[in-house]
């Protein structure tokens, strides 16, 4: 019915810290141009989105209903919510149809082909 494949495919990746608290949570070539992969990070589970390059991470929990964002209705910058359309934008968490809601991000760094994250306090 949704296609819900991409917010199955999660994946837990081996917690390797790295000096400045950064966590590996996934490589480069598992996020394609254009494309989600849900991550679980700590324990949390993170929707990580390559837009053109550049990646994005956000709670996977949508804030209206407390369920999963997903990945499959990413157009480059807006994440459609699974359950009951609300859009959010990776880059800033905001949601443009209700600005009440917004979803945490997390901040991404990039080194070689790998993907980490900043876990929240």
């Amino acid at each position: 019915m949704f296609g819900l494949k991409g917010w199955r495919e999660k994946k837990e990746v081996e917690d390797q810290r790295v000096e400045d608290g950064f966590v590996r949570v996934a490589s480069v070539a598992e996020v394609p141009p254009g494309r989600g992969k849900v991550v679980m990070m700590r324990g949390r589970e993170v929707a990580l989105f390559n837009t053109d390059g550049r990646f994005h991470a956000i709670d996977n929990i949508c804030p209206h209903s407390y369920r999963p964002i997903g990945t499959l209705g990413f157009d480059g910058k807006l994440v459609t919510c699974l359950w009951h359309g609300l859009t959010f934008n990776v880059e800033t968490g905001e949601c443009p149809e209700a600005p009440h809601y917004r979803v945490q991000r997390y901040r991404v760094w990039v080194e070689n082909e790998d993907i980490f994250l900043v876990p929240p306090e």
